[in-house]
């Protein structure tokens, strides 16, 4: 019986961190979504006017 307890407190913890890690990735990607659209823009931007300089 408290071997079950144990293993489901684990679990529980498990299942906790497995959260936390998640939410702090969505937050992360949140934060850097926009940097990163921003910097692919840049670099398309960027090919289209070579593209268009050298025809």
């Amino acid at each position: 019986m408290v071997k079950h307890f144990m293993t489901s407190i684990y679990v529980l913890i498990v299942i906790l961190i497995l959260l936390v890690a998640a939410y702090i990735n969505f937050l992360f990607f949140l934060i850097t979504a926009p940097f990163l659209y921003g910097m692919a823009v840049n670099i398309v931007m960027h090919k289209l006017i070579e593209e268009s300089g050298i025809s």
